[in-house]
């Protein structure tokens, strides 16, 4: 019996019981319609529970009202996705030690069986729900604001990238008689093929033993710091994907790519102090198209000794202090950020986001080791992840003309 149905005839019977009281009928004829309500009522819980144990076997969603379906049965159903506050209790319960309800397992299994698949490695690996993930990238992008700036994606497998390599001309003016010219498109793209991204961090049985409140942050913390430093530094000078054996793979960052262009023109190296004419040269190399957005980044010990310093021909300073514009201070209208995987005396005045795409090509997920005679525990995160730039124009940089880049 479908939902529809089922309201249907209790609307049918409520209608009866109505008139029936507007008539002035007997107790004993209204009673039989009250019980007539409650057997369809009964019926159509029955039917739903069973539709629902039914669903969850085949790990499809629920399509009638929770009111009418078994609740245990609906929550595994509608739980196994990592949005799920249910997978994320039962996640955060794994890690800590504690014991799984029959439930909790289920739903556990049920969410990872499509990761794991035939492969033992991942059997006692659990994905990271979408929302532990989102806190950890959070709190690696209060370490890196050029990760905070950076918007990746979450697609499976390999993927293409598009863009645009023409250098045509812009449109032209005609009167009547003229043909519109076409314009050239020229399509290039980087394929992010995903690069192995481990990061491990060991805590004692002692700590294990803090409330649950206290114990995810430090973890979230810990592994927020650890894969945002990994990240941030790949996408600032990774080295990309090597010819032989002499590195890993990884994705390749902006000043990798910046510094591989024939004849750097967009990478100025300069010799001695910097002074004020350097950075409005800098300042040039940028399109004015992708000023709005772009950020300069530098280490902080670069930003407090080389840029706080700069003046102009009047001995004033350029570097304005202003943390309202999401950094530090600004540069001729630019924020000024502290992103620490930047070399010393390295600037780069970057529009990331029209520059570059980093992708997460498997989901982070969380494996864990038990060592009895030391009472540690490891917990290694795990990812597939790749980025490239796909355009040096929204880039340009400053490096010593005696600094070769990490």
């Amino acid at each position: 019996m479908t939902y529809e149905m089922y309201n249907e005839k209790r609307e049918e019977l409520i209608a009866k019981a109505d008139k029936f009281i507007n008539e002035g009928k007997t107790d004993g004829e209204l009673n039989g319609i009250f019980e007539s309500i409650k057997a369809l009522d009964n019926q159509y819980a029955e039917e739903t529970k069973a539709q629902a144990n039914l669903n969850a076997i085949k790990g499809t969603s629920i399509p009638q009202p929770e009111a009418f379906a078994n609740k245990e049965t609906l929550e595994l159903a509608e739980n196994t996705n990592d949005n799920s506050e249910s997978y994320k209790n039962a996640f955060i319960k794994a890690i800590h030690g504690e014991t799984l309800s029959t439930q909790e397992n289920q739903i556990i299994d049920e969410f990872n069986k499509e990761f794991r698949n035939s492969d033992t490695t991942k059997q006692h690996a659990l994905v990271i729900p979408e929302t532990l993930m989102s806190d950890i990238w959070q709190k690696a992008a209060e370490q890196h604001p050029i990760l905070d700036d950076l918007t990746p994606t979450y697609i499976k497998g390999d993927v293409k990238f598009l863009y645009d390599a023409s250098e045509d001309s812009d449109a032209d003016w005609i009167d009547e008689a003229d043909k519109s010219s076409d314009a050239a498109f020229s399509e290039n793209s980087i394929l992010l093929t995903g690069c192995e991204l481990s990061k491990s961090i060991t805590l004692s049985w002692k700590l294990k033993k803090m409330a649950l409140d206290d114990y995810i942050p430090y973890v979230i913390e810990k592994l927020g710091k650890k894969i945002g430093n990994t990240i941030a530094k790949a996408i600032v000078s990774g080295k990309g994907k090597p010819t032989a054996k002499e590195f890993k793979a990884q994705p390749r960052g902006i000043v990798t790519a910046l510094k591989a262009e024939s004849g750097k023109p967009n990478v100025i190296e300069y010799s001695g102090n910097l002074t004020y004419t350097t950075i409005t040269s800098l300042m040039a190399l940028l399109n004015a198209a992708y000023k709005s957005g772009a950020v300069i980044y530098a280490n902080s010990k670069t930003v407090w000794t080389v840029l706080y310093n700069l003046v102009d021909a009047n001995k004033r300073p350029i570097f304005v202090q202003d943390v309202t514009a999401g950094g530090i201070g600004h540069i001729f209208g630019v924020p000024v950020k502290e992103e620490d995987a930047m070399s010393d005396n390295d600037i780069l005045l970057a529009n990331i986001n029209e520059g570059y795409r980093f992708n997460f090509n498997e989901s982070m997920s969380l494996y864990q080791e038990e060592h009895v005679k030391a009472r540690e525990t490891d917990y290694m995160a795990y990812g597939i992840a790749d980025g490239d730039i796909i355009s040096t124009e929204p880039f340009a940089m400053l490096t010593p003309a005696t600094t070769t880049g990490k």
